[in-house]
């Protein structure tokens, strides 16, 4: 019904040029969330192959759970690694002690830190800024704000609710500033 609900929506809006201008909008609305969506997958992915491949080459027991919680969680904008590696280390922490081969945990604590400050300083925005046209330091700007205002939920939300607020602005403020063109009205 995704066409006919377009539609209803639409007929809210009496003029043609209005029309265009919200067709326009939803258009460009449903692919930034579409980019966000896909570039949250990647860096799931990307933290779920490093993870698992660092355990799996120390033989450290329950791999492949751990790289799915440090996947999944690497959703959640800052605090996602932290809260995928708590039970890693809690793991770790317990298969070193009894073996007693400390330098393991040493390594994997050393590797997991530089993984997350190259995803969130480096892979992170420049995946959200290709997919979705902002800016990096808007980015962490709007991540700070957010997450300061609103919480775990605020900084979850604000880039594509950024992304979405900057594409509305740019259709009712830069594109209806510009002439209509012959033909197309």
């Amino acid at each position: 019904d995704g066409k006919a609900l377009r539609n209803e929506f639409i007929r809210f809006f009496a003029q043609r040029r209005q029309q265009r201008v919200i067709l326009g909008i939803l258009r460009e609305s449903g692919e930034i969330m579409r980019s966000y969506l896909l570039a949250q997958l990647i860096l799931a992915v990307i933290a779920g192959v490093v993870v698992g491949t660092l355990l799996g080459v120390f033989h450290i027991k329950y791999a492949l759970i751990l790289s799915l919680i440090a996947g999944v969680t690497r959703v959640i904008p800052v605090i996602g690694p932290l809260l995928g590696f708590i039970p890693l280390a809690a793991l770790v922490s317990v298969q070193t002690a009894q073996t007693g081969n400390y330098g393991v945990l040493a390594v994997i604590l050393v590797v997991f830190t530089i993984m997350h400050l190259v995803e969130s300083k480096v892979i992170t925005p420049m995946i959200l800024v290709h997919r979705l046209h902002l800016h990096p330091v808007v980015v962490i700007v709007v991540l700070l704000l957010c997450g300061e205002f609103f919480g775990l939920l605020g900084m979850c939300l604000a880039a594509p609710v950024t992304a979405l607020v900057r594409t509305i602005l740019v259709h009712l403020y830069v594109y209806a500033k510009r002439p209509p063109r012959h033909g197309n009205i």
